[in-house]
């Protein structure tokens, strides 16, 4: 337990660094000390409330939900309830979806791993150093497009006021990431590729890029026809296709801080694009349980070896912190965090037990590190 919670320690200072995301402004209480008597719900509740938490919060024992709580609206004005249906932007758990398709097109035998990028971006200087495990691993040198790093080598998230490239509210997807693509192709790397471990949104921009190449297809509908549809995440969508005026919709709180342009068409494109709810997280993560755990080791979704490869670590910092394939290894399970505007989230799936917590919000001040770590105390023992 210990070394769950500094590992998400590790994991709040990367968070730090995406557009979005500030410090929480209020402290948890304790929840490790509720008695047998006590009940669970009940201290989860009064913590949720103590930080002024605005989401929902989905905590399932394989079939039985152990907590479903929302707390706030997901529109003001509407006064609109949130519910485990309910749609918020999810972020950087998106990678793990780019990572699966990147499995899935490798299954078939479209590409591999191993392949360097130069087939993708013959333009690209450094294309024929960086392979895809390059990319899927956070390990490829090629510099992160929404931070900047100052005189003392501190990393701060850009803004409106300080970014290089020109995006816009009206333009395209494929325009907006072209710009942000031509960008950082222009930039020398930062390593070289495979040496370090350097956690950079590009990878995925270029993962969902190979993924349409390859395919044939857009990289949305492709997720959309070999994963959402294949487990049932019936609620589930990209940012670039939706209408955010739905009723469905966890609308943003908190106001504007500079970085809402990251939610343009395509600037999160493969790298935190997708909107779902908790209901469908929860489904997700019940099918890579599954695939794990079948033991002939058949899936429709992608095979038990392809989900070992995704959650094998492949960078250690300081023994805490791991990555895989678009996927934060714990000592436990796997998941990702989240934070882009004024989004936060935390998906985890214990591979020893039948537990899965999901956390959604639409505030940036949403310590999602910190709720995690109190829930695994009382349904993760």
């Amino acid at each position: 337990m210990k070394k769950l919670i500094v590992f998400l320690l590790a994991v709040a200072m990367c968070a730090a660094m995406l557009p979005g995301c500030s410090a929480p402004e209020k402290t948890a209480p304790e929840t490790e000390s509720v008695s047998e008597t006590e009940d669970k719900s009940e201290a989860i509740d009064k913590m949720l409330s103590a930080l002024g938490f605005k989401g929902e919060v989905y905590v399932t024992d394989g079939d039985n939900v152990l907590y479903d709580k929302s707390f706030g609206t997901a529109d003001k004005e509407k006064e609109t309830e949130i519910t485990a249906d309910t749609q918020f932007c999810i972020a950087s758990v998106s990678k793990q979806f780019a990572a699966t398709s990147i499995m899935l097109l490798q299954e078939q035998g479209k590409l591999s791993v191993n392949d360097t990028i130069d087939k993708y971006f013959p333009d690209y200087k450094y294309a024929g150093k960086v392979t895809i495990e390059n990319l899927l691993t956070m390990r490829s040198g090629i510099p992160e497009y929404t931070t900047k790093t100052d005189s003392d080598g501190n990393s701060y998230p850009v803004d409106s006021d300080t970014i290089d490239y020109d995006i816009s509210e009206n333009a395209t997807s494929k325009e907006n990431r072209t710009a942000i693509e031509e960008w950082f192709f222009e930039k020398p790397l930062d390593f070289e590729p495979g040496e370090e471990f350097s956690y950079s949104n590009s990878n995925y921009m270029l993962l969902a890029e190979i993924v349409e190449q390859v395919s044939g297809t857009d990289y949305e509908e492709f997720v959309k026809k070999n994963i959402f549809d294949k487990v049932g995440m019936k609620d589930s969508t990209f940012t670039s296709l939706y209408d955010f005026s739905s009723d469905r919709f966890a609308q943003p709180h908190g106001g504007d801080d500079g970085t809402e342009f990251f939610a343009y068409r395509g600037a999160n494109f493969g790298a935190g694009d997708i909107i779902s709810t908790a209901n469908d997280l929860n489904i997700w993560l019940n099918a890579l349980r599954d695939i794990w755990f079948n033991p002939v080791g058949d899936s429709t979704l992608i095979s038990k070896e392809s989900i070992k490869k995704m959650t094998q670590s492949y960078s250690e910092i300081d023994d805490v912190m791991q990555y895989g394939y678009g996927l934060m290894i714990f000592e436990n399970g796997f998941g990702h965090t989240g934070a882009i505007t004024s989004y936060r989230s935390l998906i985890y799936c214990d591979k020893q037990k039948d537990i899965n917590i999901i956390i959604l919000s639409s505030t940036r001040t949403a310590d999602v590190n910190t709720i995690f770590s109190r829930f695994y105390s009382v349904f993760g023992k």
